[in-house]
């Protein structure tokens, strides 16, 4: 894929989210999602060092490059970081964070199709690059909340 191309992705917290466009500057689109949502959380997030193995591994493998190893050059087909973007999915304390960033911002060091990450503290992140790729399923206190909201919007909608 080239620069430019759009990247569809689902931004929201649990199960309210919306389906959207993650493309161009990343401080427009920062405030395009801050006004689409309404929640300031899809973008507030340390996107720097949500994937710090991948990170290390990228930093770790300069270091040995400029220490002297020969390596092979690849021809590379890669887009600008700042406009590759990629979906993310954050999960901390059972509550899914979904939004988007650019490869730049996520300080990647080189694309990746998927990839998720860990932490000690359980929180998880990953990263995706395919249209809607963040949907995912949601978690049981998301769908427990959707159900007990309808079962409400039923039963008052039937007692008039």
């Amino acid at each position: 894929s080239t620069g430019g191309e759009s990247l569809k992705c689902k931004v929201g917290v649990g199960f309210i989210n919306k389906e959207i466009n993650c493309e161009g500057n990343w401080d427009t689109l920062k405030n395009t999602l801050k006004e689409k949502t309404g929640f300031g959380n899809v973008t507030n997030l340390d996107f720097g060092s949500m994937f710090t193995k991948v990170i290390s591994q990228g930093a770790s493998r300069k270091k040995r490059q400029t220490e002297g190893e020969t390596t092979t050059a690849a021809t590379s087909t890669t887009q600008d970081p700042d406009s590759k973007y990629y979906c993310l999915t954050h999960k901390i304390a059972g509550v899914k964070i979904r939004t988007c960033a650019p490869q730049s911002a996520l300080k990647f060091a080189k694309p990746l199709e998927s990839y998720c990450e860990e932490k000690e503290d359980g929180t998880k992140n990953c990263a995706c690059d395919t249209d809607l790729c963040n949907t995912g399923i949601g978690t049981l206190p998301g769908y427990l909340t959707l159900g007990l909201t309808t079962l409400v919007m039923l039963t008052f909608s039937f007692n008039f």
